[in-house]
C-alpha cells in the first residue's frame, strides 16, 4: 500500500507534468493535421454559409431554416470576417476552443485528485482521435466543449464562490443556445447554482436566464412553425411512425449497446470501474458533492442524444471528452484497493484505449485521395466560380454548399442548410421552413434562377426519386453547360459537377 501510495504522490510531479504537456502538443498537432487533412463534412457547409447569413442581415428560422440553437453563427460567422478562407477559418476557430478545453479540463481533473489524474485526462483526450476530428472540424462539438468544459472547472474550483457561479451559469446557458441538448447538461447545475447562491446570486442567474429566454423567443417566435421545424421536428421526425414504446425499446436495447460498440475500451473501463469497484466508486462520489452534480449533468446530456430521432456516434464526443476527468479521478481512487491482478487488468484497458483510440477511427478521416488539401479542392473550384459570375449571382448547391462558401457567394432561398435542405412535400410547407423541394427546384433552373449549379454524387443520388428527375436532368442539359467534372471530392469523396448557366 505504501508503494502504491508514493506511486501516485505528487513526488514525481515532473514526470506527470513532462506526460501532461507532451499529451497537449500531441492534441495540438492531430488537431492542426484535421486542419489541413480532415475529409470534408457537409454540416460545414451549412454552418459557415449560417455564420455568413447573419452577418448579412439575416436571422435564424426568420429568414433561413438552422436545425440547432442558434449561437454558433454568430460565434463563427463573425470570425469568419478575418480570413480569406471561411472553411479554414472555421476549423482554426474549432482547434482553439476544444485545445482551451482540453487545459480546463485537465486542471479539472488536477484539481479533484492531483496531477497523475491530470495526466490521464490528457492522455485520454490526446488518444482520442475520432473524437478529435470532431472537434477541429466546423460544428457546434469545439464551441459546446468549450463552454462545458470551463463551467465544469469553475464548479471544481469555486464550488462556493457566488461569482463564480453567475459565469457558470452563463457558460452552460451559452452551451444550451449552441445545441439543444446542452440545455439538460445545464438544468442541474443551475438548479445548484441558484439554490447555493445568495440572494443577489440568485437574482443574477435568473436575469441571465430571463435574458437568454427573451432572446431565444426574439429569433423563434417570429415565425415559430419555421423554429419549431428546425428545432424539435427535423430530429424527432427521423425516428419515423413507431410507438414511444417502441422508442424506449429501441433506444435500451439497440442504442446503448451499438453506443458501448462504437466505444469499447471505454465501456469496459466503466464495466471495470461500476462492476468491480462499485463500492470504492460510491464512497468516492459521496466525497466529492460536485463530482456527483458533474456526472448527473453529463448523464442527463446523454438522455436527448440517445433520444434523438438521428442516431449517429459523434453526438457522444463532448460527452466522453467530459467524462475524461472523472474516469481518471475515479480510476486514480480505485488503484489503491486493488489486487495486483485488477491493477494488471485496468493497465491493460488503459493501455488499449490509449492505443485503439489513437489508431482506430481518427485515421479513417484522412482525405488525400485528391492528391490534393480537401479544402483546397473546392477552394479550386470556388476560384472558378467567382472567376465565372457575378457577386450577385445565386449558386444551386446542396453537399457542394462549401464551394459557395468559399466564393462568398449566396445560394438560392430555402438552401442554407445543404442536402437537408430538401424537402419531400408540398411547396407551401417547404417555403413555410424555409426549405425546397422538387417543384421549386424545376421552376428555379427552368428560369435559370442560379447562374452556377453545383452537383456531387450525393445530390443526384437524393434528386433520383424524384418525380420531376427526368424533366430536371432535361432542363440542366437544356439551361446549363458542363464545366468541370471532378472525383474524390467531398465527404464521400466522389464526383462533383460544376454546371454554368447558358447565356441567352
Amino acid at each position: 500500500m505504501n508503494k502504491v501510495k508514493s506511486y501516485l504522490s505528487p513526488q514525481p510531479f515532473k514526470l506527470w507534468q513532462v506526460l501532461t504537456v507532451s499529451c497537449i502538443i500531441v492534441y495540438v498537432t492531430v488537431s492542426i493535421i484535421y486542419i489541413f487533412y480532415g475529409e470534408l463534412n457537409a454540416d460545414e457547409g451549412w454552418y459557415l454559409y449560417a455564420g455568413k447569413l447573419v452577418y448579412a442581415g439575416n436571422t435564424p428560422y426568420i429568414d433561413f431554416a438552422f436545425t440547432q440553437t442558434p449561437l454558433l453563427p454568430y460565434v463563427y460567422g463573425f470570425f469568419q470576417n478575418f480570413g480569406s478562407s471561411p472553411l479554414f477559418m472555421g476549423r482554426i476557430i474549432s482547434v482553439l476552443f476544444s485545445s482551451v478545453a482540453l487545459i480546463f479540463s485537465i486542471q479539472t481533473a488536477n484539481k479533484i485528485n492531483g496531477p497523475v489524474a491530470g495526466a490521464l485526462t490528457a492522455s485520454l483526450w490526446a488518444t482520442f482521435t475520432y473524437g478529435i476530428y470532431y472537434q477541429s472540424i466546423t460544428k457546434t462539438y469545439a464551441l459546446l466543449l468549450f463552454c462545458m468544459s470551463v463551467a465544469i472547472y469553475l464548479l471544481v474550483t469555486n464550488k462556493d464562490n457566488n461569482k463564480s457561479f453567475i459565469f457558470i451559469s452563463a457558460l452552460v446557458l451559452l452551451a444550451s443556445l449552441t445545441r439543444l441538448s446542452a440545455l439538460f447538461f445545464a438544468i442541474p447545475i443551475l438548479t445548484f447554482v441558484f439554490i447555493e447562491g445568495t440572494k443577489t446570486t440568485k437574482l443574477a442567474i435568473t436575469i441571465l436566464c430571463v435574458v437568454s429566454i427573451v432572446l431565444f423567443g426574439a429569433l423563434t417566435l417570429p415565425n415559430w412553425p419555421s423554429a419549431y421545424w428546425n428545432i424539435i421536428l427535423h430530429h424527432t421526425n427521423q425516428w419515423g411512425d413507431i410507438s414511444n414504446a417502441e422508442k424506449a425499446i429501441s433506444i435500451l436495447f439497440r442504442r446503448v449497446p451499438l453506443l458501448f460498440l462504437a466505444f469499447p475500451t471505454y465501456a469496459a473501463l466503466l464495466i471495470v470501474i461500476l462492476g468491480f469497484n462499485f463500492k470504492t466508486f460510491l464512497t468516492f462520489l459521496q466525497k466529492n458533492r460536485i463530482t456527483q452534480l458533474i456526472l448527473l449533468s453529463l448523464i442527463m446530456f446523454a438522455v436527448p442524444n440517445l433520444a434523438s430521432g438521428g442516431f449517429h456516434s459523434e453526438y457522444f464526443v463532448p460527452l466522453l471528452f467530459l467524462l475524461s476527468p472523472i474516469l481518471s479521478c475515479v480510476i486514480i481512487a480505485i488503484w489503491p484497493t486493488q489486487s495486483k491482478a485488477s491493477r494488471i487488468a485496468l493497465q491493460v484497458i488503459l493501455l488499449s484505449t490509449f492505443i485503439l483510440g489513437f489508431l482506430r477511427g481518427g485515421q479513417s478521416y484522412i482525405d488525400i485521395s485528391g492528391g490534393k488539401l480537401p479544402i483546397r479542392e473546392v477552394q479550386e473550384l470556388a476560384n472558378l466560380v467567382q472567376t465565372q459570375s457575378d457577386s450577385n449571382d445565386l449558386i444551386f448547391a446542396f453537399e457542394g454548399l462549401w464551394v459557395a462558401v468559399e466564393a462568398d457567394r449566396f445560394t438560392l432561398p430555402n438552401m442554407a442548410m445543404a442536402q437537408f435542405s430538401y424537402f419531400d412535400g408540398v411547396s407551401s410547407e417547404a417555403v413555410k421552413y424555409h426549405l425546397i423541394n422538387d417543384e421549386m427546384i424545376l421552376e428555379a433552373l427552368q428560369n435559370q434562377e442560379p447562374s452556377v449549379l453545383i452537383l456531387t454524387k450525393t445530390d443526384w443520388d437524393l434528386l433520383a426519386s424524384s418525380e420531376v428527375f427526368e424533366e430536371l436532368q432535361k432542363t440542366i442539359l437544356a439551361n446549363y453547360v458542363l464545366v468541370i467534372s471532378q472525383d474524390n471530392f467531398g465527404q464521400t469523396q466522389d464526383n462533383v459537377k460544376l454546371y454554368f448557366r447558358v447565356q441567352p
